[in-house]
C-alpha cells in the first residue's frame, strides 16, 4: 500500500512549549512542527492546546483552544508537584481528533520529533485478529511506554506517547469520558501498601495508570470488562483477554521503526517494555495461531511475575522492619 504525506493529519497536543521571545533551541512546539514538515510536507498540521496559550509565532494549519479540565496531584507528600494530566490529555487529543480532515492521524506530543516515515512499512499490514477486532485497522504504538506485563506486573499499559492510525478508529479510543477523580488516582489512602507495586518509592494510590484507564474506557464501550481495584491487579481471568485485545488492535513499533524521537529523558526501563519482536511473537500465537497453550502460558508467566513482586516487596519491608528495631 502505498502512503503519501497527504493522507495524513498530525495532531501535537499539549501545551506549547517555546514563547516567541525564547531563544530557537527552547521552542519544542516549533520544532515538533519543523521535523513533521521535513517528513510529511502536505500533511495538515493541527495543534490542540488551551485556552490562553501563546501560538502567534507558530506555523500550522489549524489551533484548537480547548478548556482545561485540570489535574490532580498523585498524593500531598513527596510527589505532591506530580501530576496525573491524563484527562487534559484525552480532551486536547480528542478535539484534535475532531478537527482532522485526512484519513490517517498521528497524535503526539511536543516533545517528540518526527524523523522518518518507516512507520509506511507497518501501516494496516498485520490484518489477523484473534476475536478482539474494535478497530478497523491496528493503531501503531511505540514501545515507549507499552509496559510487558510478562515482565512487570500491569494489565494493558499501552504506549500513548505516539499513536499512528486510521483517524475514525482514534477518534473511537480517544472518545472516551474523562477519568473520575480523584478516585481514579488517589483510589487508597496514603498509607495503604499494595503487595506486587512494582513502582513502590512512587507510592501511587491509583485504580489505573494513565495508559491503562483509556484502554479500560474504551474497551468498556466495546462491551469488553477489563475493570481493576488497583493498577497492578492481574487477576487470572483478565490476563489473556486483557492481553490478546492489544495484541488485536496495536502494533509495537521500536522509535526507529516508526521514525520517532525521543527526549533523553524518556529513554529508560527498557527491560520491562514490549520490544517489536515480542509483540511479533504474541500476534503470530495469539491472533494468526489462535493458540490456547500461549494464552495459559501468559497467564502463568503473568502471575509469576506479580508473585515476584510481592516477594521483593515483601522482603525490603522485612528488612525496614529489622533496622527499625535496631
Amino acid at each position: 500500500m502505498d502512503f503519501f504525506s497527504k493522507d495524513f493529519s498530525v495532531i501535537i497536543q499539549g501545551p506549547i512549549v517555546g514563547k516567541k521571545s525564547d531563544p530557537a533551541e527552547n521552542q519544542q512546539t516549533q520544532q515538533c512542527i519543523d521535523s513533521i514538515r521535513r517528513q510529511l510536507p502536505d500533511a495538515e498540521i493541527i495543534i490542540s492546546t488551551w485556552k490562553g496559550e501563546e501560538t502567534d509565532h507558530l506555523v500550522a494549519d489549524k489551533i484548537v483552544f480547548n478548556e482545561d479540565p485540570g489535574a490532580v496531584t498523585y498524593n500531598d507528600f513527596e510527589l505532591k508537584n506530580t501530576y496525573n494530566n491524563n484527562n487534559r490529555q484525552i480532551v486536547s487529543t480528542f478535539a484534535g481528533l475532531q478537527q482532522a480532515s485526512r484519513k490517517y492521524s498521528i497524535k503526539m506530543r511536543a516533545d517528540l520529533r518526527l524523523e522518518s516515515t518507516n512507520f509506511f512499512g507497518s501501516l494496516g499490514k498485520y490484518t489477523e485478529v484473534n476475536r478482539f477486532r474494535f478497530l478497523k485497522q491496528r493503531i501503531l504504538v511505540s514501545t515507549y511506554f507499552s509496559r510487558n506485563p510478562e515482565k512487570l506486573p500491569l494489565l494493558y499499559h499501552i504506549s500513548d506517547l505516539f499513536q499512528i492510525g486510521l483517524t475514525e478508529d482514534l477518534l473511537a479510543l480517544w472518545g472516551i469520558p474523562l477519568q473520575p477523580e480523584p478516585e481514579t488516582t488517589r483510589a487508597f489512602p496514603y498509607s495503604t501498601k499494595i503487595a506486587n507495586d512494582p513502582f513502590r518509592h512512587n507510592r501511587y494510590k491509583m485504580r489505573y495508570a494513565s495508559e491503562q484507564y483509556i484502554w479500560f474506557a474504551f474497551c468498556k464501550k466495546m462491551e469488553l470488562d477489563l475493570s481493576l481495584n488497583y493498577f497492578s491487579e492481574v487477576p487470572v481471568k483478565l490476563i489473556e483477554p486483557a492481553t490478546t485485545s492489544i495484541i488485536d488492535n496495536f502494533t509495537i513499533l521500536s522509535p526507529e521503526q516508526i521514525g520517532m524521537s525521543l527526549p533523553q529523558r524518556l529513554i529508560h526501563g527498557e527491560k520491562k517494555l514490549y520490544t517489536f519482536k515480542e509483540w511479533l511473537s504474541l500476534y503470530n500465537n495469539l491472533s494468526v495461531k489462535k493458540s490456547k497453550w500461549r494464552g495459559l502460558q501468559l497467564v502463568l508467566k503473568v502471575k509469576l511475575v506479580s508473585a515476584n513482586y510481592t516477594f521483593k516487596n515483601f522482603t525490603k519491608d522485612l528488612k525496614q522492619y529489622f533496622k527499625f528495631k535496631k
